[in-house]
């Protein structure tokens, strides 16, 4: 999730812009500088982004404006603080609003899950997003094909941090290698090979915008022997499939809520960016 810091003025002289930054103190206690070059260009200013997480949306992030080693402004604020404005502003469309909501809803879902400020929810004092209408038949059940004899997928998650990302587990089977898997994809997508912590294999998509969610992943898999040792056609939100489609004892209310609010708010993302 982008939080985003508008400066309206600036100096004019080209050696203030390239010595302007902006320092972000985010809620996890860490610092991000984005300087002049990386800033984008708006009708409001200048446009600063940092990543914070869908927990932490009601958390307060301070931004410290700087020209060289100069302090010449800093604003505390949160992404709650901001969306809530929005709401009140009765300029802004309906597509915007139910952006918004949908937003604050999957935040405040996020916290219940993850019990992280639960004390300060990001959609305090709005009505949330209706999910009850939210069901599995909303999800894309993945289509896999596989060699067993290489590799079997396992399992599939979506890391919810700043940024999201989509995860396929999988095995390999004796004698095979992971720099032996060709991993390729015809939807534009950069797949990443990678291992946890615990030892198991998995292919990543990094970097999955709230409008991207539903789109479709296409990979393909192949080693020197095999051109086609697996496929994958699903989405990120084919995780959510999973989820509603086979719940056990061990699956959560708060689980199947988030999942539900992030489909929501990827929906209303989608028509935003459409409209």
């Amino acid at each position: 999730m982008k939080f985003r810091l508008h400066c309206q003025q600036i100096s004019s002289t080209q050696e203030d812009k390239q010595n302007t930054k902006v320092r972000f103190i985010l809620p996890n206690g860490t610092v991000e500088t984005v300087k002049y070059s990386k800033a984008e260009s708006t009708t409001n200013g200048y446009k600063f982004t940092c990543n914070v997480a869908a927990k932490e949306m009601a958390d307060s992030i301070k931004a410290e404006l700087y020209c060289g080693t100069t302090k010449v402004d800093e604003v505390i604020y949160s992404v709650a603080d901001y969306a809530k404005e929005l709401l009140n502003d009765t300029t802004q469309t309906d597509t915007t609003k139910n952006l918004v909501t949908s937003m604050l809803t999957y935040g405040a879902k996020a916290q219940t899950y993850f019990g992280y400020n639960t004390d300060t929810l990001a959609s305090s004092d709005i009505t949330e997003s209706d999910l009850t209408g939210i069901t599995v038949s909303d999800f894309t059940q993945p289509t896999i094909t596989q060699n067993k004899n290489i590799m079997t997928m396992t399992s599939c998650s979506l890391v919810l941090e700043s940024e999201t990302t989509f995860k396929i587990y999988f095995t390999l089977a004796d004698g095979v290698r992971a720099h032996d898997l060709v991993i390729s994809s015809s939807t534009g997508h950069t797949p990443k090979l990678g291992m946890t912590a615990s030892g198991k294999y998995y292919i990543a998509i990094e970097n999955i915008a709230a409008d991207k969610l539903n789109d479709t992943i296409n990979l393909s898999i192949s080693t020197e022997s095999e051109s086609t040792a697996a496929t994958f056609s699903g989405n990120a939100l084919s995780y959510g499939y999973g989820v509603l489609n086979n719940p056990s004892q061990n699956t959560k209310e708060e689980l199947t809520d988030l999942i539900k609010a992030l489909y929501k708010y990827s929906q209303y993302a989608t028509s935003y960016i459409a409209e």
